[in-house]
Formats: C-alpha cells, structure tokens, sequence
C-alpha cells in the first residue's frame, strides 16, 4: 500500500476520467500538453539529425503534437503509413461527399479495427478526423465563410462527442456512419 521512503511513481494516460478515484486522490496531477508543430520538429532534429528536414515535417504533422507517437513513427514506418493513409482518406472524403463511399470506408474501417483487435484504431481515426476538421475551420474562418465554419465546429463537436461515446461501447460504426451523415 505504502511505497518505502524516496519511491516515486510516475503514471502516465491521455485519459484521466478512465483512472480509479482512488489512485488520482493519492497523486499529484501534472497537464502535459501537445507540442506545437514547431517544437516538435526541433525534437525529432534533435533525436534525428540524420533525417530529412521534409520528413520530419510531415512526421510531425501527423503526430498531432505528441511527441511519442512522433518516436513512434520514426521507428516503426508501419504506424506512420497508417496514420498517412487516415490523414490522406479523411480529406478524400471531405473532398468526395459521397455517402456510399464514406459508408463503405466506414465500414472497412471497422472491418479492420475487427481483424486486428485493435482498439486504439477508431480512437486514432476519429483524433485524426478531428485535426483535419479543425485545419479545415481554420480555413474557413480565414475565408470568412460563415456557413462552413458553422458545419466544422458542429463536425468537430460531434467528432468529440464520438470520442466519449466510444467509453460507452457504442455501435461505432453506427457512430462512425452518423459522423459522415453531417459532413
């Protein structure tokens, strides 16, 4: 129950709300937030000096500031080609709002997640998602199109909403097909 004096345990989730009560009454919480594009660029240089300075931009792009994923990426290209394919279908369909292509996406998505009993895959996807989405508000705004970013924050909002539903075990691709609904 009690560690011997001079024992530090350092714990570590990106989801607190999922850790028992009683362990988060007995520690000191400290926020680690997502690093700035920049910042992780200049990490992985660090870590990295031999890679391309291209690379590591694109790396650091699709590890949406944490920097693990980031590591992760640079050993394991695997990952990367996962993350690069989410990145590059996600604006696919943002770009081809046809509902039988997303629904069919959707439906391989969660085939997928199936077959590798992977459950960090529709978590990563919808974190993705939400990063595209936000990129897209961002432009939106800039084009002042009032009714665009409109549609994105609700996107966004459902996108995060999802997130919390998936703690509930939720039909994900009901879930999933509902988020295409209102693209």
């Amino acid at each position: 129950e009690d560690p011997p004096d001079r024992v530090i345990f350092i714990l570590t989730t990106s989801r607190q709300q999922e850790v028992l009560a009683t362990i988060i009454s007995r520690v000191r919480l400290y926020q680690l937030k997502r690093l700035g594009d920049t910042e992780l660029q200049h990490l992985l240089h660090e870590l990295y000096p031999l890679t391309e300075p291209e690379q590591v931009q694109t790396l650091s792009s699709l590890a949406l500031g944490r920097p693990g994923i980031a590591v992760s990426f640079m050993q394991k290209p695997e990952l990367y080609d996962v993350y690069r394919k989410m990145y590059d279908d996600i604006y696919m369909l943002l770009k081809k709002p046809d509902i039988a292509s997303q629904f069919m996406y959707i439906s391989d998505l969660v085939k997928s997640k199936k077959e590798n009993a992977d459950g960090e895959l529709i978590r990563d996807f919808l974190d993705v998602f939400i990063t595209v989405m936000r990129s897209e508000l961002l432009q939106a705004v800039e084009q002042n199109d009032t009714v665009r970013v409109k549609t994105l924050v609700d996107t966004v909002t459902r996108a995060q909403k999802g997130m919390e539903l998936l703690k509930r075990h939720v039909n994900v691709k009901l879930l999933l097909e509902n988020l295409m609904l209102h693209l």
